[in-house]
């Protein structure tokens, strides 16, 4: 599966609709960004976001868009965590319904002083 820098695009103007790109920072928790990517990760999901806080990369997560080879049916569709960084890391990868979603655990985790 191939991405289009038009298709990447297309995915940061739905991510500033839906608010997943912060405006103002909160004070107490810090402001995120998301910057769509590829990401190779030699199966057909390699739709991707990197997610910075104050301008630091705290996760890579790749959109899983259902089972593959090798997988059970009980794998799930969502984005999933392949790193974390900082207070963002754990040695089992969350898998989230929604970049909101993700976005809401990272900056909890993050934030968290």
């Amino acid at each position: 599966m191939k991405i289009e820098l038009r298709d990447l695009v297309r995915i940061k103007r739905q991510m500033r609709r839906f608010g997943l790109c912060d405006a103002e920072p909160s004070p107490s928790l810090p402001a995120l960004e998301y910057q769509p990517i590829l990401v190779n990760t030699a199966s057909p999901d390699e739709k991707g976001c990197l997610i910075l806080a104050d301008g630091h990369l705290i996760a890579v997560l790749v959109h899983v868009a259902g089972i593959h080879a090798g997988q059970s049916e009980a794998a799930l569709s969502g984005w999933q965590m392949e790193a974390g960084f900082g207070r963002c890391a754990t040695p089992v990868p969350p898998l989230f319904d929604t970049l909101a979603d993700a976005g809401a655990w990272l900056r909890t985790q993050s934030g968290a002083r």
